[in-house]
């Protein structure tokens, strides 16, 4: 393992990002395991990570991927005004945004 971009903490697990992809270490069995390839966001340089219950939102120079576990779903966002995020922190439905414009809101997911 080398080169982290971000580090997330969900569930009992550490959630590491790399250039492979999303890597997750289980602190109750020990045990590392290959979460989310980096083909899933086309090999660019991720740069952020949050994790909330099995959702993931893995941010790039050009947008973000949103990844679901359970369903094995994945969206790309990218507009404008999401570009260049450096950091994503999700609460409740909320994902937010930190870029260079300020902070975003998105509702990722509906009551």
């Amino acid at each position: 393992f080398s080169s982290f971009s971000d580090i997330e903490f969900d569930n009992d697990k550490v959630y590491l990002l790399n250039r492979e992809g999303v890597t997750s270490f289980d602190l109750q069995e020990r045990k590392w395991s290959n979460v989310i390839n980096a083909a899933l966001f086309n090999g660019k340089n991720a740069k952020a990570l949050a994790v909330k219950n099995n959702i993931f939102f893995i941010s790039t120079f050009n947008g973000v991927y949103k990844y679901d576990k359970i369903s094995n779903l994945s969206e790309f966002y990218s507009y404008d005004f999401i570009k260049n995020i450096n950091d994503v922190y999700i609460h409740n439905e909320f994902a937010f945004f930190g870029t260079r414009n300020g902070l975003i809101s998105f509702r990722y997911k509906y009551r």
